[in-house]
């Protein structure tokens, strides 16, 4: 294999990712780089699956400069957004979301017109084995970021507007649906299964919160399960995909007699591209 395709390590095998060289272009996030009049998208949690297909879309629309902050966890690849090396409208900042000095300080600097929120742990599995940290990230994580964005914008002078925060959260909130059962909607009761799912809907009621107590404009999605390029995979379909290619088990879960809808990641992304 060429050595110059990036390998991320997954259950002692070295993967290969789709883009070039680990070129990602890393800037401390103190490092005062933008006119005070430059408009732009502040966005967390962008290194991994969805949040880097977002970054690379809007980048190829839009002429508004990112902001990255992520933390590189075990599922974020810097590779992931190679091709934007060298492009000055994408500034990469390493740093965790429960860390309010971090995302405050992005703020007052940067000083974005939008915040786009999907930094999570997102796994159902991991979730049961170290409930501890999806509670960290997904809700101190989400409270740090409300808290932040209202701080940062009660206290410009700027914009009268407020600066609003889209935020991807997840169906499994609902919980679960029978062969008959209708599908969920956006008044269905929460009744979530999982230490991952109750996570979430802690997210999703704090985003509910702070739009209906402090006025944050805020949006929030509730999707299905996403695929496509970038996923880790830990995730079914690039977990099947590659145990098929070495002839590996392909096993489902219980009986098999499982459904689950699916949604490509584009889908996702247009949502926050309006």
């Amino acid at each position: 294999m060429d050595a110059e395709v990036p390998l991320v390590e997954w259950r002692g095998r070295m993967i290969p990712v789709r883009q070039g060289p680990d070129r990602a272009r890393r800037v401390p996030y103190t490092e005062d780089r933008w006119n005070e009049h430059t408009e732009y998208n502040s966005c967390h949690g962008r290194i991994g699956f969805i949040g880097s297909n977002f970054i690379l879309t809007w980048m190829k629309a839009a002429a508004t400069p990112v902001i990255n902050l992520d933390i590189l966890t075990y599922a974020g690849n810097p590779a992931n957004l190679a091709s934007l090396d060298g492009d000055s409208r994408y500034v990469f900042a390493k740093g965790d979301i429960c860390d309010a000095e971090v995302v405050g300080s992005l703020f007052r600097l940067h000083r974005p017109t939008a915040i786009v929120h999907f930094a999570a742990e997102s796994h159902v599995d991991r979730s049961i084995a170290s409930p501890e940290a999806f509670i960290r990230t997904n809700v101190q994580g989400t409270l740090v970021l409300l808290e932040q964005a209202r701080a940062y914008w009660t206290g410009s002078t700027s914009r009268t507007g407020g600066v609003p925060v889209s935020a991807c959260f997840d169906g499994r909130v609902y919980g679960s649906l029978g062969p008959e059962d209708a599908a969920f909607s956006e008044t269905t009761a929460y009744a979530p299964n999982s230490p991952y799912a109750a996570s979430k809907a802690g997210s999703d009621h704090l985003a509910r919160a702070y739009f209906h107590t402090f006025g944050l404009p805020v949006l929030t999605t509730n999707c299905s399960n996403n695929y496509g390029p970038f996923q880790f995979p830990e995730k079914l379909i690039p977990l099947m995909i590659l145990n098929a290619l070495e002839a590996g088990p392909c096993r489902c879960m219980g009986m098999g007699r499982t459904c689950a809808t699916g949604c490509l990641w584009k889908i996702t992304a247009r949502r926050f591209e309006r």
